[in-house]
């Protein structure tokens, strides 16, 4: 008894730690090992029921947190706006898959009550190579393409930028001083590297793949954006001191 108990222990306590954050499933997993450490009766049948019983409980808590999750990524997916037909249709796309997703958990759900207590163990090793295989993958893509949409402002403020600065230093006739040309090439190729990211990870999204680089595309092109932002930050202080007379 103790043996299985324990297997069970660490299957369940792995499986959970996949489940999304602000789910609660240390006081279950409490009861079980209780259940572990303190058999109910001295008749082994028994404490398998009595063991079935938490083991449900906790595939039921772990499906709900799993559906409470899948159900705010698509809500998240769903709200921010997009600018293309294209991207509209990988928006419809990826919602779409987390509304499989959804329907996936609310199917196991059904099948937890009939489950026995070796049923529950292929139970959870099933689930959790699901999450490992399909969820986890399509969840990361999920929270990249919502982060993607959201950093398209800055890069549409930063591009109206960079525009207004080469506009300005024509103006003001400053284009030949080798400080703000040296600065401002480094804006502009900052910006292109910040673009060039983006362009890829926006591909990803319209083919829905994985594996794919998303994250870290979308971290080079902010990296490369903030960049360009000290670019903006350096030409201005220049031309304090040109127009200053400091030079």
């Amino acid at each position: 008894m103790g043996g299985l108990i324990g297997l069970v222990l660490f299957g369940l306590a792995s499986l959970t730690a996949q489940a999304s954050e602000g789910c609660e499933f240390q006081n279950s997993l409490q009861d079980l090992a209780w259940i572990h450490n303190n058999p109910p009766s001295n008749d082994y049948s028994e404490n398998l029921r009595a063991e079935l019983v938490v083991r449900k409980k906790i595939f039921n808590q772990l499906i709900d947190c799993g559906i409470a999750e899948a159900t705010g990524l698509q809500s998240s997916i769903q709200s921010v706006s997009v600018d293309s037909p294209e991207m509209k249709d990988s928006q419809n796309r990826l919602s779409s898959k987390f509304g499989d997703a959804i329907n996936y958990y609310r199917l196991q759900k059904t099948l937890v009550g009939d489950l026995g207590i070796e049923g529950s163990k292929q139970f959870s090793k099933d689930i959790k190579e699901w999450r490992s295989s399909n969820y986890a993958p399509l969840a990361e893509l999920g929270k990249n393409f919502v982060i993607f949409r959201k950093n398209q402002d800055l890069m549409e403020t930063a591009h109206k930028r960079l525009n207004q600065i080469e506009q300005t230093l024509r103006i003001l006739k400053v284009t030949d001083n080798e400080t703000v040309r040296i600065i401002l090439q480094n804006a502009q190729d900052n910006f292109g590297k910040a673009k060039s990211d983006n362009d890829r990870a926006q591909q990803i999204f319209r083919q829905l793949s994985w594996p794919n680089d998303s994250s870290q595309l979308a971290e080079s092109s902010l990296a490369y954006l903030k960049e360009t932002y000290q670019n903006f930050f350096d030409i201005r202080n220049e031309l304090g001191k040109i127009i200053s007379g400091a030079h």
